[in-house]
């Protein structure tokens, strides 16, 4: 079908198609650029619990990637299931009593657009009892976004922006309450990284993306939340076994009658169950292929975190322990410095206390001289002023020599004739 510059093309086989009013939600990707040129391939697959298997229900192919495009492609998916199944494709909660309960994508903005169009159109208010007519309301009954591909953009921030940041940003979909996704918000809107900032920017300026992450906002009832995928790997798990059977980059007609082929060996598959009653390879189906290979693919995630956060340690720690290094280097060199400026001062101090001490022990020689010739004298005087005077005893006899032409005698003195205090002089005449 071709409208305007819109080239669109919608298959399916109806020995598989018709299991589509079983599925309990729509999973919707791109494939790995198996057309050739412009067209652009989107498998639609559901899981059946009835086959316990993925079974390719629709295949589309188209040229544009608009709003518009998103709402012709979905207009025609509908109106093809109805022409092949013989009935209307029934969604919850717009058909309360239906199988469906949602429609998981990727998360591509146009195709969200265009889904909440062809809901405006869909929407049968007597049925559903939603009023609203806003396309960006109505897709949050039904969409949801696979959250491997939000992670994947998260990844894709520039590597600048720490682990941890990016984790609290990963954290969104597991929010459980309001008080939780508020402090959210309030870390992104805190941001210091421009590429945070804008990324949080572009995904609050589209009402229903949020939404279709969490389950605390989307409009789904927790029923139909609980019981429909969060991803969409049924539908990429099944890319590369497509790809393999119908190779890449081959011209859309060639590429349609390929997956004819493969969707007819699903189809064989189903006789079989059918026919026989027996369920091939009961414990390794696809969908226990899935989950095994999710469980492997988490184990490998969290081993990668684990092994990123102890890195990130390490990283810290080495760094640490090269400005430790650098500090002690310093500190020794500082020490060396100190070492030598402390000899410097002592060598210095040493001469200036010899010196000191030579010009004080002079001082204290002549000081000590002085004091004891201070002492003596003092007590020589002491001593001198305790001694009586010297007196002289001229005897009576005793006349000048010259008047009585005597000659003087000589004074005999006494042995003991002394300046002690019994020294006396005696003059004695000589008969």
């Amino acid at each position: 079908m071709t409208k305007g510059d819109i080239k669109i093309a919608v298959t399916m086989l109806p020995d598989v198609a018709l299991y589509i009013h079983e599925v309990t939600a729509l999973i919707i990707d791109f494939t790995f650029k198996r057309v050739k040129g412009d067209i652009d391939e989107l498998e639609v697959v559901g899981y059946s619990e009835r086959f316990k298997r993925r079974l390719p229900l629709a295949t589309l192919y188209c040229n544009r990637k608009t709003v518009e495009a998103y709402y012709q492609l979905f207009t025609e998916l509908m109106d093809a299931i109805r022409v092949v199944t013989g009935e209307p494709f029934k969604i919850h909660p717009f058909h309360p009593n239906a199988k469906c309960r949602a429609i998981c994508a990727d998360g591509e903005a146009a195709q969200a657009q265009g889904l909440g169009r062809w809901l405006v159109v869909y929407n049968d208010a007597t049925l559903s009892g939603i009023l609203s007519r806003d396309p960006d309301v109505l897709v949050q009954y039904i969409l949801r976004t696979c959250i491997l591909h939000f992670y994947r953009r998260i990844d894709g921030l520039p590597k600048s922006i720490p682990q941890e940041v990016t984790d609290r940003l990963k954290s969104f979909p597991s929010l459980k309450n309001q008080a939780a996704i508020d402090e959210w918000h309030e870390y992104c809107k805190s941001s210091s990284y421009p590429e945070i900032l804008a990324w949080y920017q572009h995904k609050i300026s589209y009402p229903w993306f949020l939404p279709s992450l969490n389950a605390v906002l989307t409009r789904m009832d927790q029923a139909s939340w609980i019981i429909t995928p969060d991803h969409t790997n049924y539908v990429e798990s099944a890319h590369a076994g497509r790809n393999a059977n119908t190779d890449i980059n081959i011209p859309i007609l060639m590429a349609i009658l390929k997956a004819r082929d493969s969707d007819r060996k699903k189809a064989s598959e189903i006789r079989v169950i059918l026919n026989e009653a027996i369920m091939p390879r009961r414990w390794n189906l696809p969908v226990h292929r899935e989950d095994r290979a999710m469980q492997r693919k988490n184990h490998a995630n969290r081993q990668a975190q684990i092994k990123d956060k102890y890195l990130k340690e390490f990283n810290e720690l080495s760094v640490n322990a090269q400005q430790l290094k650098e500090q002690i280097e310093l500190s020794m060199a500082r020490s060396k410095k100190l070492k030598i400026e402390v000899a410097d001062l002592s060598s210095r101090n040493s001469s200036i206390a010899m010196s000191f001490g030579t010009k004080r022990s002079q001082s204290q020689r002549a000081s000590l001289r002085y004091k004891k010739h201070t002492y003596l004298g003092l007590d020589s005087l002491k001593h001198d002023q305790q001694l009586p005077k010297p007196t002289l005893q001229i005897l009576p006899n005793l006349h000048h020599s010259q008047s009585q032409d005597l000659q003087p005698l000589l004074p005999q003195l006494s042995r003991n004739c002394s300046l002690f205090p019994t020294s006396t002089i005696t003059l004695m005449r000589n008969p």
